[in-house]
């Protein structure tokens, strides 16, 4: 049987305090290099450490729950609650609607999965204090470090002179940015596939399958027909559809959903904390609650 719900689609920074990640994963105002390694360094990367961005921008083209897991070929599980090729753009930390399909059924039954298939191109906005004085990568100087402007995709040698997406100076005046979402392999080579990704954000573990895909909704076979991502994340709480179910509330959280990430200290790097070089989106959990 199928029960027509409401749908309270809410877009927001739902912030968490506590974090089951590593203490030391987190940046702090005397974070360095050197701090954030081995057990300390963020998603298993030295020289990295966990923030939540003040602006993630992203444009969702799909949006759907599931009974299993997904994929862009394996979607016969969902109920899609949002399709739009052409896409909505929003900033998740500052809120706002999306447009979901009218009258929605769902079967009746248990949910453990959702998906969604995020446009490749991103913005993200951002900006830390730290208690003394650092040098990004691109030499300016001081304890606010922001994101910039510069296009994330140009920030690819991290030598001094070159793309750096954060500066620092006395004071703070973030600027978006822009940048394009893609998978790699271990010798940084197109990927289109990474499965069973475990992160924390906030106080909850996730595990995420992503797929980079075409606009034909395939899978992507270079950098240059990436056209999205598609994320399957199992959720934090199954959710049950019932004859009595009459909305779902569903939302996005952003806590620890970045990183900040140091150039190690030494060579291009003129700083013996290392250089702060960019902030890097790495993930986002899907809250879904049946009312």
């Amino acid at each position: 049987m199928k029960t027509l719900i409401k749908l309270s689609f809410l877009i927001g920074a739902m912030l968490l305090s506590a974090s089951v990640s590593f203490a030391g994963t987190q940046c702090t105002t005397s974070s360095t290099y050197t701090g954030h390694t081995g057990l300390n360094a963020a998603d298993s990367t030295n020289g990295r450490c966990l923030v939540t961005p003040s602006a993630l921008v992203l444009k969702f083209h799909e949006f759907g729950l599931c009974t299993t897991s997904a994929s862009p070929l394996a979607k016969t599980s969902c109920t899609k609650l949002l399709d739009s090729f052409s896409g909505v753009e929003l900033d998740i930390s500052a809120g706002g609607s999306i447009p979901l399909a009218n009258g929605v059924t769902l079967d009746e039954g248990t949910y453990t999965h959702a998906y969604v298939i995020l446009n490749k191109n991103r913005k993200i906005n951002g900006s830390f204090e730290f208690a003394t004085s650092r040098t990004a990568n691109n030499g300016t100087t001081g304890k606010f470090c922001y994101t910039n402007g510069s296009n994330a995709d140009l920030n690819t040698n991290y030598a001094v002179g070159s793309t750096s997406t954060i500066s620092c100076a006395s004071t703070s005046s973030p600027t978006p940015v822009p940048g394009t979402m893609r998978l790699v392999d271990n010798s940084q080579n197109h990927a289109n596939t990474q499965l069973n990704v475990t992160m924390n954000l906030g106080s909850e573990t996730v595990v995420d399958d992503f797929y980079m895909i075409q606009s034909d909704g395939s899978l992507a076979t270079t950098f240059s027909n990436n056209f999205a991502i598609f994320v399957s994340q199992s959720l934090i709480n199954n959710i049950t559809i019932s004859p009595n179910t009459s909305a779902l509330d569903i939302k996005f959280i952003v806590t620890d959903g970045a990183t900040i990430n140091f150039n190690q200290n030494g060579g291009p790097c003129g700083d013996a904390n290392g250089c702060p070089t960019e902030m890097d989106i790495r993930g986002l959990l899907f809250k879904v609650v049946a009312n």
